[in-house]
């Protein structure tokens, strides 16, 4: 395992464990405010209890699939599969898209607006390194996919460099 492989793993288990307690922050705080809607408030009030509710609910149901998302990172990273890090570059992704419109367009419970900026830079931050990773990978299966492939249509597999006579997209001109 090469060293940028020690790096991704690392930014794996740290979001694994961030998500894990924003997962548990949030799905308490969810709990909390259902057995607040459920009480006899007035209208205004179960507006409000309505709208931390949604806030709520699709926190916790993002951090669990962050949660997911970085355990396939990990795996993703111990395996050499770039397969497995597609989930956590599109889920960071969209993290980062959720954390801009909160920031902007929305009002977040509990004054978060910071939390959310700072994660969110920190997203930009490690996505592009983890990017770099999947790229090497995958070319580095593409590659091997390709002197396999040319390989055995040579009909030689002790490695020689003879060329076959039927030339296609993959054997060079």
């Amino acid at each position: 395992m090469a060293n940028s492989s020690y790096w991704i793993i690392s930014i794996g288990v740290f979001y694994f464990c961030l998500y894990t307690y924003f997962g548990l922050h949030d799905f308490i705080n969810l709990y909390h405010r259902y057995e607040k809607f459920n009480e006899d408030t007035d209208a205004k009030e179960v507006t409000n209890i309505s709208a931390d509710l949604y806030y709520y609910a699709v926190a916790s149901l993002f951090s669990l699939v962050m949660i997911v998302s970085s355990i396939m990172l990990i795996v993703g990273a111990k395996k050499g599969s770039h397969s497995f890090f597609t989930p956590w570059l599109v889920c960071s992704s969209l993290n980062a898209l959720y954390n801009i419109a909160l920031e902007y367009f929305f009002e977040t419970p509990e004054g978060r607006s910071e939390l959310y900026m700072m994660a969110t830079i920190f997203i930009f931050a490690v996505w592009y390194p983890v990017y770099h990773q999947y790229k090497k990978l995958s070319v580095a299966k593409l590659n091997h996919r390709i002197n396999k492939t040319s390989m055995t249509r040579s009909g030689n597999t002790m490695g020689s460099t003879a060329t076959s006579k039927n030339r296609s997209a993959i054997d060079p001109v």
